[in-house]
């Protein structure tokens, strides 16, 4: 998987590997007389989902920040103390337990990527 980190990076990396092959592939589509045109609907579909992803998910990728998570700890000290210890094992949710970078890697992405082009 290829990281990249700015938006204008991506845009390139698109135009490069993805849309002037497809802008390629549309002229021989019309000088073959549409011979390749399930081909380029399925291949342009597939780039307009990619594009609308990014630009949907465009404030999470590049967004630098430090998330703080003192009232998720107040609300499970709060639950901690008023109920019994079966329902605060099921409510219990410790965000620092998860390790993020391998949740999205092996998680997030490669789902949004098989539902994307299935």
């Amino acid at each position: 998987m290829k990281i990249l980190d700015t938006m204008e990076s991506f845009h390139s990396y698109m135009s490069l590997r993805y849309i002037l092959p497809l802008k390629m592939l549309e002229v021989a589509n019309i000088a073959c007389c549409s011979y390749f045109d399930d081909f380029y609907t399925i291949a342009k579909r597939k780039i307009d989902v990619v594009m609308r992803l990014a630009e949907l998910y465009r404030p999470y990728l590049f967004f630098k920040a430090i998330f703080d998570d003192k009232n998720t700890d107040m609300l499970r000290a709060a639950t901690r103390n008023s109920m019994d210890s079966e329902d605060v094992f099921h409510f219990q949710f410790d965000p620092l337990t998860i390790n993020w970078e391998d949740y999205m890697m092996n998680v997030h992405f490669p789902s949004a990527v098989k539902h994307l082009f299935k």
